[in-house]
This record gives C-alpha cells, structure tokens and sequence, in this order.
C-alpha cells in the first residue's frame, strides 16, 4: 500500500485556494479604487451616508422601556407585599395604574391597553419569603 502523503504536501491545494482568494479580492480593492479616484463624489457619498447612519443609529435609537404602565393583583394583602409594589412602582421604568381587582379586571384593562404589565402577588407571599 502506498505511504500516505506528507503533511506539506496535503496541505498545499488549501494554501493555493487561499492564496487564488486573496489575489481576487486584491483586485477587487484596486479596481474599486481606480473606480473612487474617477468618481470621488461616490466615495463622499459612501463616506458621508455610512457616518450619518452611524449617527443616527448611535442617538436616535433608544432602546430603554420606560413608563411602562402596570397594575397589581395583590391577593396577599400584607405590608410585604404593598411594599414590594412600592418598590416597582418607584422606578422610573413603570408607572402603576389601579390595583387590579380580580382576573375579569385584569383580562379587560389588558384587552383595553390600559395596562401593560400585571404583576399578581399570591397568596402567602409574606409567609413564603419569612
């Protein structure tokens, strides 16, 4: 049986196909430079489009939620848990809207778009937390 082939030699046809890559986008980079030196109002323009659309991506973009508006269901009805509703509600990420008075009220003020957000606190929280 035939020895195998050394290493150097298996790896030669990998090498040539990344060289034969690199010569091709070699020329296309000269021949988009020949391109910009006739035409530099092209260039200006690339230049000039890409800094404004950073810009605008970089500050006209916000991506922070806030004023979220949110109800709660408190069903424990301890000082734990309007506390804890306190706590969320003194974001500034959230404003609190009525407390929910059951699940009716809850699946109509949702439907309605009153609210975005309803957090239910079960009952037993403070017990469970304690």
């Amino acid at each position: 049986a035939p020895a195998a082939a050394p290493a150097a030699h298996r790896a030669a046809p990998l090498q040539a196909g990344l060289g034969q890559g690199l010569a091709r986008m070699i020329s296309y980079l000269w021949r988009e430079a020949l391109e910009l030196r006739r035409d530099p109002i092209r260039g200006t323009l690339a230049l000039a489009g890409s800094l404004l659309l950073m810009f605008v991506i970089g500050y006209g973009i916000n991506m922070d939620v806030e004023h979220l508006r949110f109800g709660v269901l408190d069903r424990d009805d301890t000082a734990l848990s309007r506390d804890y509703a306190l706590n969320i509600a003194g974001s500034r990420y959230f404003t609190e809207q009525a407390p929910i008075l059951d699940y009716a009220d809850l699946d109509h003020r949702m439907r309605d778009g009153e609210l975005s957000l309803a957090i239910e606190i079960p009952p037993g929280f403070a017990r469970d937390l304690a």
